[in-house]
Formats: structure tokens, sequence, C-alpha cells
């Protein structure tokens, strides 16, 4: 009994250090391609939110159109405006959310979150440019 026992882990095969170092080493390349892909994946998440709130901020004011309610400001309404004739918004990640009216018809929208960057979205909800603070040189 104790013979085939010894002879079980002499017939015992495992990973040589190469194979280990060529694994991890593909691992490596893996995380080197995938992190970046991840981190842009998060970014375009964070937009679409800001966009889909700007989207949002643009129905509640349509609404508030329809109750006759009138921008304080000269053609725009901000979110405190609008606070009744939205479901869930929030307005913390923002330091300046706006939309902005024309007459009797909604034209756009303003949201500046707390990082500094701009989404102007237009009159159907896409959005038409986004500035950052990049053009500062030293």
């Amino acid at each position: 009994m104790l013979q085939k026992f010894r002879s079980l882990l002499k017939n015992e095969k495992g990973l040589t250090l190469i194979e280990l170092l060529a694994v991890v080493v593909i691992l490596g390349i893996i995380a080197a391609i995938a992190v970046p892909s991840i981190g842009k994946i998060i970014e375009n998440a964070r937009e679409d939110a800001i966009i889909a709130d700007g989207q949002q901020l643009m129905g509640a004011a349509r609404l508030a159109l329809l109750d006759d309610i009138q921008p304080t400001t000269a053609g725009e309404l901000s979110y405190s405006e609008l606070n009744n004739y939205l479901d869930k918004f929030d307005d913390s990640k923002y330091s300046s959310a706006i939309v902005t009216i024309n007459g009797d018809s909604v034209t756009g929208a303003v949201l500046t979150p707390k990082n500094g960057e701009t989404i102007n979205l237009d009159k159907d909800g896409k959005e038409t440019t986004s500035t950052e603070d990049d053009d500062t040189e030293g």
C-alpha cells in the first residue's frame, strides 16, 4: 500500500516555474488592455447619466409650460422652479442645471456637474457641445 502511494506521488505532475510565469505575463497583458477600456466605459456612462438628467429636466419644463409657469429668469427655468414636476432628480451632483425657454417651447438645457464640465443639450435632448477647462497652458 505504501509503495502504491509513493508511485502516485512520483507520477504527479505540476506547473513549472516557466509555465507559471507565462500565465502571469498573459494575465498582465489582458489587465493592461482591459483597465483603460473599463475606465472609458465608466466615463461614458457618467456622461449618459448627465444627458438623461437634462432630458428629464426638459420634460419637466414642458410640463411646467403647459401649466403656464413662466420663467423667472429671462428665458430660463432652474431645477428649483421645476422641482414640483420632477419625480426623482439628484441635484446635489450639479452646480447648475438650467433649461432654456423661448416663448412657449423648450430650446435646450445646460447642466454643469460639480467637476466643472458643461453639457449643453439641444431641444431634442441631444448633446450639442461639451467644453472642458483644458485650454490652460503652462
